[in-house]
């Protein structure tokens, strides 16, 4: 490249929701998410690539001039192309139970190409429910390219009752067609292979099983409700909700990351440092003033790069301390951004601030 050109090409480059009703309240209360172990303590920058061009009061200056440019936007091009290949934004949800129209007055989204919700878009999986969730879904297909999401334990309470809905594809994607449902199945998309599976007929809350053999091995994303065991489920006096089973699966298909929610209490995330150690941990507080809970980092030889658990709403039976009474049901979390950069070793992952 000419001089002039490279001058140009620098150039360029520098220039609450409310209270349930009381029974419902005390349902979720004693239900799950570690209630049942606690005693009472408990930018898109996209490149703004434009072309720069210096000419000099001669003919042949502005035909150097000239080149320079077009070799610049040429090269913007290509760089800027290059990016989008390679550069995925991904915002991880799970765990809103119903308060989805109320993230974004504590929480604004920032832009993604891919929103992920992790299951419990609900409190009690009721037709209601599922068409806010679903109309609340549709508000964000303008914002975000590809919408996927998982069934939760709790979207499945009242459907447990209702026979039609235990393996019944058609029942489940009709409830929530503004998103890319994934009950047990692979996809790919902005080339990112995603694995998701979805809470089913019959698990249990504690220690569930169905994962054995489910998941491709080097998969990018692995998507579950709840977590692998002994991975975010310290639930105070022990662990709770997470899945042996599950565990075992991650360790033999080696999946680069690992979205999930359902431990409200264990909101938090893991990633591998540049010395291959995880850091990070638990981010949930019972309070104003408190400590994030306890929690346990991933033996060595977990194989995910990325391990993000972001359950959002707030676990109230553990905040009566601090409320008169009983606590509102509210999103104490933001969504989690994490940027997946594609490299010569295959994709790399980082959770991100904003």
């Amino acid at each position: 490249m000419s001089r002039w050109a490279s001058f140009v090409v620098c150039a360029a480059l520098l220039i609450g929701h409310p209270v349930a009703q009381a029974a419902e309240a005390d349902a979720l209360a004693s239900d799950d998410e570690c209630a049942e172990t606690a005693k009472t303590d408990c930018t898109l920058n996209a490149l703004q690539l434009t072309g720069a061009a210096t000419a000099k009061n001669t003919a042949d200056a502005a035909t150097k001039a000239h080149t320079a440019t077009s070799l610049v936007a040429s090269e913007a091009s290509a760089i800027e192309t290059g990016l989008s290949k390679k550069t995925v934004r991904i915002l991880h949800l799970s765990d809103t139970h119903a308060l989805h129209n109320t993230i974004e007055s504590s929480f604004p989204m920032p832009p993604a190409d891919i929103l992920i919700h992790t299951g419990d878009f609900t409190n009690f999986g009721k037709d209601e429910e599922f068409a806010s969730a679903n109309e609340w879904l549709g508000t964000l297909k303008s914002r975000y390219k590809h919408i996927i999401a998982l069934l939760g334990n709790h979207d499945w309470i009242h459907p447990e009752t209702v026979p039609k809905a235990w393996n019944n594809a058609n029942y489940w994607r009709s409830r929530l067609p503004n998103a890319q449902l994934l009950l047990s199945e692979n996809i790919t998309v902005m080339g990112l292979s995603i694995h998701g599976e979805s809470w089913k007929h019959g698990q249990k809350d504690f220690d569930p099983e169905g994962f054995a053999g489910k998941v491709p091995d080097g998969v990018d994303l692995l998507l579950t409700h709840p977590p692998a065991a002994g991975i975010f489920d310290w639930c105070v006096t022990g662990p709770w909700g997470s899945s042996h089973e599950l565990f075992q699966e991650v360790m033999r298909a080696k999946p680069r990351v690992h979205l999930f929610g359902h431990d409200h209490e264990q909101r938090g995330v893991w990633q591998r440092s540049q010395g291959g150690s995880f850091v990070g941990g638990a981010e949930y507080h019972n309070g104003p003033g408190t400590k994030a809970f306890t929690t346990h980092a991933p033996p060595a030889n977990y194989p995910p790069q990325l391990i993000s658990n972001n359950a959002m709403m707030n676990m109230p039976k553990y905040e009566t301390w601090h409320c008169q009474g009983w606590c509102a049901s509210k999103i104490v979390g933001p969504a989690r951004l994490i940027l997946a950069t594609e490299t010569e070793n295959g994709w790399q992952f980082h959770a991100e601030k904003y």
